[in-house]
């Protein structure tokens, strides 16, 4: 029985400059440049795809700041 391809049988390097464009383009990304920089950018694609490598992690939450703002500096003695 052959298995059908699936993404993560998919090798960047075997395939056409044609298959590489149409497979960049699935995944929403450039498909511009020279067969190197396409293999490039599928196999980072394929990678992030399943192993979650370069997937931005969620930022953390800000520290809140006090509500209160710092009391203003005292006037100079001695006025008018």
């Amino acid at each position: 029985m052959d298995a059908a391809p699936t993404q993560a049988m998919v090798e960047p390097k075997k395939l056409k400059v044609v298959e590489l464009r149409a497979e960049l383009r699935r995944r929403g990304l450039a498909a511009d440049g020279l067969k190197a920089v396409l293999v490039d950018r599928l196999q980072a694609a394929l990678d992030e795809e399943e192993f979650g490598l370069g997937a931005p992690s969620p930022a953390p939450e800000p520290a809140a700041e006090p509500a209160a703002a710092a009391p203003p500096p005292p006037e100079p003695a001695g006025g008018i």
